[in-house]
């Protein structure tokens, strides 16, 4: 079961060439020999429709397109046997709201970076021996190794339930970023820090002690 990759052609997309260099060994060990790399969902998708792989690695957050752009276009393609396409979500988020995100979108599994071989192999074989599309959040196994344990104990896989409360994850352009704000309250601060500065300097020079002048002695020749 090692080689489940075998005689397989694995797309990986990511848009780091630190994670592609790394998921690509890792898919080699499991049999791999024909693997593509993509760094971004657009030409993922082209890469898709011109070669159809047998499975694709993508990761979650990219940009200027991200994976779930990548797994929508997937789902939504017009030849079944795109929208047939096994996709396994790979991201350094292990919270159970991205998972059931994932998940709910159509992901066929879900691995928490960084992932080890035991985790790609056993997605991997979740993925290819079931019907990909769109899955209830606790239809699968989401995460790899680095993954919440769930509560039998289990570290393998992180076993979710539906959120009610969740909220959708906002846009970039929904509102500034939380560092964006804390750097504009610093910039306003900056003009009072600089008076108050000022002002302290000008109250020291104000109540500086004067100088007086000693005409020095000359000695009488």
């Amino acid at each position: 079961m090692d080689k489940v990759l075998d005689g397989l052609h694995v797309l990986l997309v990511d848009d780091s060439r630190f994670t592609l260099r790394v998921m690509r060994g890792l898919v080699y060990t499991l049999g791999a020999r024909q693997i593509t790399e993509s760094t971004n969902a657009a030409d993922a998708l082209k890469e898709i429709e011109r070669s159809l792989p047998d499975i694709v690695l993508a990761d979650w957050e990219m940009a200027p397109a991200d994976g779930r752009v990548l797994l929508r276009c997937i789902r939504s393609h017009q030849s079944p046997a795109v929208r047939r396409l096994p996709v396994i979500i790979v991201s350094a988020h292990s919270d159970t709201n991205r998972i059931n995100e994932a998940l709910a979108a159509g992901a066929s599994g879900y691995l928490v970076k960084p992932v080890s071989r035991s985790a790609v192999r056993d997605r991997v074989i979740a993925a290819l021996g079931k019907p990909s599309g769109k899955q209830s959040p606790t239809a699968a196994p989401q995460a790899g190794a680095h993954a919440p344990a769930p509560s039998s104990g289990n570290p393998a896989a992180a076993t979710t339930s539906p959120n009610p409360t969740a909220r959708p994850m906002p846009s970039i352009t929904d509102a500034p970023s939380r560092t964006t704000k804390s750097v504009a309250a610093a910039l306003g601060r900056w003009p009072g820090i600089l008076r108050s500065f000022a002002s302290n300097l000008c109250g020291a020079r104000k109540t500086a002690r004067p100088r007086t002048w000693i005409e020095p002695k000359l000695p009488n020749w």
